[in-house]
């Protein structure tokens, strides 16, 4: 730019032919070297001129930058933008995350290695690898690449056998992945371990039915021998025997009584015993033994009752007994019988015989007396007869003193 504007300066310099504010000096044989002309030498304006045009010839139109036959331009930067087909083997390169070189040893470099030596001429590589993108797809090829020594082991990757299975241990979900079960179909784990989940709940569930099953089928078995033990302790209605005492318990002044009845009469009732209702007032009354008999018109036949208090048994009709034979010398009770016999076969104090014919022998003695009643009252009863019995020694009375007459 310099250059151009010394040119147009010279050429403005020319003399104008309307304005002339000289006359042009013109020595014989021309200017001077040393000549002042507009502050400078005639020497100076030469040689300016003569840079000017140098410069002239060395400089490149602009219209030329990036044109076929012109010249490349640069990016802000100061790097070529236009495409390259001149030899590049001696320019300079940085591989990323490598070290700088020339792009022809880096390119020797890649051709030699084993993955790219089988499909790679030194061409094909020059052509590969001219762009940054072929360079960074090689590089995340490489970066992604596993060595073989990571296989199998722990942060590494798991190896596949000859049938395509993973043979490491699995930890990751595997809950859509497939299996066959022996003799089945195939199915993923997750459906078929729901499936089992299932079935482990339904047996859980079995389990615990089975156990209660077997809880009340032992209640129902402790039961039935509770229901069979009261049972055994209770009276059949059919009959049975009873063992221990009975005990029937009511507040004085009620019927407290056992009854027989006949199944089937108008009136069934037959026996009946207990205790009456008589009140309990002190001194032992109140609450006697009764016996009754029921006839068949319900009429009630009182037999006999027992006080309480004196232990006395009263009958409503005169009870009976077996006759003793008349030499009898137990507790048995004298029928009217027996005193009829005995008074038929008594013997008066003159017919007693001189001994018994066992001791304990009982006889009347129609006209025999009691010697302890003389001694006891100074009177001598009039004879009725008393019974005599022998005590092995002689005839006493009741009392053990010797009969008289």
């Amino acid at each position: 730019m310099k250059m151009r504007a010394v040119i147009a300066g010279l050429s403005l310099w020319a003399p104008a032919p309307a304005v002339a504010q000289y006359a042009p000096f013109h020595p014989p044989g021309g200017l001077a070297a040393a000549t002042v002309v507009g502050g400078q030498t005639l020497a100076q304006m030469q040689a300016a001129t003569s840079a000017a045009q140098a410069t002239a010839s060395a400089a490149v139109p602009t219209v030329t930058i990036g044109q076929g036959g012109g010249v490349a331009g640069l990016d802000s930067g100061g790097r070529v933008t236009a495409p390259v087909s001149g030899d590049v083997t001696a320019a300079a390169v940085t591989p990323a995350g490598g070290a700088a070189t020339t792009l022809g040893a880096y390119l020797g470099t890649v051709a030699l290695t084993s993955d790219l030596a089988a499909y790679l001429t030194l061409t094909a590589a020059a052509q590969t690898y001219a762009t940054k993108t072929a360079l960074a797809t090689t590089e995340a090829t490489a970066n992604a690449a596993v060595p073989s020594a990571d296989i199998g082991q722990p942060s590494g990757v798991a190896g596949l056998n000859a049938a395509g299975q993973v043979t490491a241990p699995v930890v990751g979900d595997v809950t859509n992945a497939v299996a066959t079960p022996a003799g089945g179909a195939q199915v993923t784990i997750g459906a078929v371990l729901a499936s089992y989940a299932a079935q482990a709940g339904l047996v859980a569930e079995t389990s615990r039915a089975e156990g209660a099953e077997a809880t009340l089928q032992g209640n129902i078995t402790a039961e039935a021998t509770t229901r069979a033990n009261a049972d055994a302790l209770l009276f059949p209605l059919t009959g049975g025997e009873i063992e221990g005492t009975i005990i029937q318990s009511l507040p004085a002044g009620n019927w407290r009584s056992w009854w027989i009845d006949s199944t089937g009469a108008a009136s069934p009732a037959r026996w009946e015993w207990g205790a009456t209702a008589f009140p309990e007032t002190g001194s032992n009354a109140g609450s006697d033994f009764y016996f009754t008999a029921h006839h068949d018109d319900g009429t009630v036949h009182e037999v006999y009752i027992i006080s309480r208090d004196t232990s006395i048994m009263t009958f409503d009709m005169s009870p009976r007994a077996p006759t003793p034979v008349i030499s009898d010398n137990s507790q048995s009770l004298v029928t009217t019988a027996f005193v009829r016999s005995a008074l038929a076969s008594a013997v008066t104090y003159a017919t007693l015989p001189a001994q018994g014919a066992f001791v304990g022998q009982r006889v009347f003695c129609s006209d025999c007396k009691s010697t302890v009643t003389a001694q006891l009252t100074g009177v001598t009863p009039a004879g009725h007869g008393i019974a005599a019995t022998w005590d092995g020694a002689e005839w006493t009375d009741g009392l053990g003193y010797t009969v008289t007459h």
